[in-house]
């Protein structure tokens, strides 16, 4: 890890930042995740490679109990890259699937209002 890291600090690419952000992902340093994406968006990478680590960050937002920015993080993906528009809308249902028991609508003891959330989810998976 300080290897790369001393070589990314020296010649820094894309592909040794991006490789630190999974590193630190991995080991729970949420901080130094931040830190190393927004240096391997610094360095180029092909739009592909942009829009995974867009999805990266979702999947961190929603691990960390932030699904509006995870939602708004894939579809920034999307933007990037048309090519993960599969990936991101699944994992966008996925949020709206997860969130069913506190998207109870405006009026929970409707069944209506109750299942809409899953009625949304169905929509990002279509």
């Amino acid at each position: 890890f300080e290897v790369l890291k001393s070589l990314a600090e020296n010649a820094p690419t894309f592909q040794r930042w991006s490789l630190l952000a999974k590193i630190a992902k991995s080991k729970g340093k949420d901080a130094e995740f931040i830190e190393y994406m927004g240096n391997a968006f610094k360095y180029g990478g092909t739009s592909k490679e942009k829009a995974e680590l867009y999805l990266a960050i979702a999947q961190e937002m929603a691990q960390k109990g932030n699904p509006s920015g995870a939602r708004s993080q894939a579809l920034e993906a999307v933007k990037i890259d048309a090519s993960v528009a599969g990936k991101a809308y699944s994992f966008i249902g996925n949020l709206y699937m997860n969130s069913a028991a506190s998207c109870r609508g405006t009026d929970p003891k409707n069944p209506c209002h109750a299942k809409a959330v899953f009625i949304a989810a169905y929509g990002w998976y279509q």
